[in-house]
């Protein structure tokens, strides 16, 4: 229960529709909050003092919630604290006083004018929102704009070794949904950039996407298999390798391990699920495999068959 209410109250989070509802709603409430502190200043409407009173009492219930809800999740803001040194972390955050600002004015120092118009520190809730969204917006127009252009500079590092048939190398990046309320965009990408690093892979053209479609956090790079030197980048294509920089990177940013949930066959159709049943039928052999020979054998039997691929009459 308490991790589904901090995952809606997180701020940009756009895999979650609950949460940019609840994004939504807190704007719209945090508008109508300071257009009746300003409307309250003009005496020609002090005819409609008792509804924007009431549209304010609303609007700081709904703040005193909202700042409850934070302490109360706190543990997920910070999974490496415990839970009073959370909360304690929370409430001395930047986010943490300004939530406070929104509230404690209402209650303690409504008489001055001064300390009534603190309540404007609550618009900063909004540029926290323009500022995750706004964003996402720029780095999508920017790649839309600009994907000729990219996609041309690709092109043209991938014709200086011609031998390669196809330059684009992909890799994804999965994280467990344990660790979706820690991995910020700033965070998977230096996670992300620490990979590329440690793979090698700094030293040719990449792209780095995040994508939002399902619930388990991950991201896609993109890289040139033709190097900056112009010789194919064996290393972007080296699992042992990937695994063991995979596995570092897990103990250094202390994520959890993702779970390998078997697919559902019965969603699978045509290559999809060709591919499901020879991944599955591959895991089983090598289990118990001790040698090659034994693993094209128990794939024969289930009807997979292996082709030796040649390359420089290897």
């Amino acid at each position: 229960m308490k991790k589904k209410v901090f995952n809606i109250i997180q701020i940009g989070d756009k895999s979650n529709r609950l949460s940019r509802l609840f994004d939504i709603f807190i704007a719209i409430v945090i508008c109508a909050n300071i257009l009746v502190t300003f409307l309250q200043t003009f005496d020609e409407l002090a005819f409609l003092f008792p509804v924007f009173h009431v549209v304010e009492v609303l609007t700081i219930l709904i703040f005193c919630v909202e700042y409850i809800l934070r302490i109360w999740t706190a543990d997920y803001l910070y999974p490496d604290k415990n839970e009073f040194r959370s909360r304690l972390r929370f409430l001395i955050s930047f986010d943490g006083i300004i939530d406070l600002l929104t509230i404690l004015p209402f209650f303690f120092l409504s008489g001055m004018v001064i300390f009534r118009m603190l309540r404007v520190a609550r618009i900063f809730h909004l540029f926290r929102l323009n500022a995750r969204y706004d964003s996402f917006n720029v780095i999508t127009t920017v790649l839309y704009e600009k994907r000729n252009q990219i996609i041309a500079s690709f092109e043209a590092q991938a014709m200086q070794n011609r031998r390669i048939g196809n330059p684009a190398g992909h890799i994804t990046l999965s994280f467990s949904a344990d660790d979706k309320p820690k991995l910020s965009d700033d965070k998977m990408l230096k996670i992300a950039l620490d990979y590329i690093k440690m793979m090698g892979l700094d030293k040719t053209q990449f792209h780095i996407v995040r994508h939002y479609e399902t619930d388990k956090p991950h991201c896609h790079i993109v890289f040139n298999m033709v190097g900056d030197n112009g010789k194919r980048m064996e290393s972007g294509r080296n699992r042992y390798r990937s695994k063991k920089v995979c596995e570092a990177l897990t103990k250094r940013y202390r994520l959890a391990l993702p779970k390998q949930e078997a697919p559902d066959l019965e969603k699978l159709h045509g290559l999809e699920r060709a591919e499901a049943e020879i991944k599955i039928a591959a895991t089983d052999a090598l289990r118990n495999s001790r040698d090659w020979h034994t693993f094209a054998a128990l794939l024969a039997k289930k009807n997979i068959h292996i082709i030796p691929k040649y390359r420089r009459g290897t």
